[in-house]
């Protein structure tokens, strides 16, 4: 029985690399979804809010570090 041994190669390219890691993580949010409509219920579109807003500000710190003029100082952006 000849199964056509090394006519398939066993290789993996860039673009089967990300697409196999956009599946995980698609699956992990969806999971992770699941999960926190059961424990928040309702308040879910409330916790996404303040999520948002807290990476919006997060995101900010290293802008201000780097764009600080002589002598200011980051706290006052707080």
């Amino acid at each position: 029985m000849d199964l056509h041994r090394g006519s398939t190669s066993r290789t993996l390219g860039i673009f089967d690399v990300m697409l196999g890691i956009g599946a995980m993580n698609g699956v992990g949010v969806t999971l992770l979804l699941g999960i926190a409509a059961g424990l928040a219920g309702p308040a879910l579109v409330l916790t996404f809010v303040l999520n948002g807003l807290l990476v919006l500000r997060v995101r900010s710190i290293p802008f201000t570090i780097l764009h600080c003029e002589s002598g200011e100082t980051v706290a006052r952006t707080w």
